[in-house]
């Protein structure tokens, strides 16, 4: 029995060109054929409170005093806010099932949660299985707009709004 190939190996092969645009839309492929996974959104070191991750949150739909709550990346994303006092919290509307359920994400900054908020409001009608997917380096990249806190989907200065 000889020994197991190294990983080095394991990726010395041709590729045709349909895997190779496959294999490129789920990693970063350098000429050196060194394979980088994309940082996903779901893996943002940013996106936990304490140790717990934040992605993706609890969602809660509250009606007559009945309490639902759904976990995992479930539904379509309708809404997004952010508190603009200082918590930090950024808040999602999903619809799921033909109900609205709201989820909450606390961020360590500011500056996080309003980076947060413009770049999930870019996403609003995708699942949040996807949303958890995106390349997070593109989120890292994103300008946000000067007229970012008077835009007219923001939330109002004091508060998420209530359902």
């Amino acid at each position: 029995m000889g020994s197991a190939p190294s990983i080095r190996q394991l990726f010395e092969f041709p590729l045709s060109r349909p895997i190779f645009q496959e294999l490129q839309g789920a990693f970063v492929i350098k000429k050196n054929f060194r394979i980088i996974a994309r940082p996903r959104l779901r893996d943002h070191p940013l996106l936990k409170y304490g140790r717990v991750k934040n992605w993706p949150p609890v969602w809660t739909r509250g009606t007559k005093g009945i309490v639902k709550t759904v976990k995992g990346h479930v539904g379509v994303l309708k809404e997004v806010y952010y508190d603009a006092g200082p918590s930090n919290k950024c808040f999602l509307v999903i619809d799921y099932q033909r109900q609205s359920y709201m989820g909450c994400i606390t961020c360590p900054t500011r500056s996080f949660c309003t980076q947060l908020t413009h770049f999930l409001r870019d996403h609003i009608g995708r699942s949040i299985a996807d949303i958890g997917n995106l390349d997070v380096s593109l989120f890292e990249r994103k300008k946000l707009p000067k007229d970012f806190r008077q835009s007219r989907h923001h939330a109002s200065e004091t508060s998420a709004p209530r359902h």
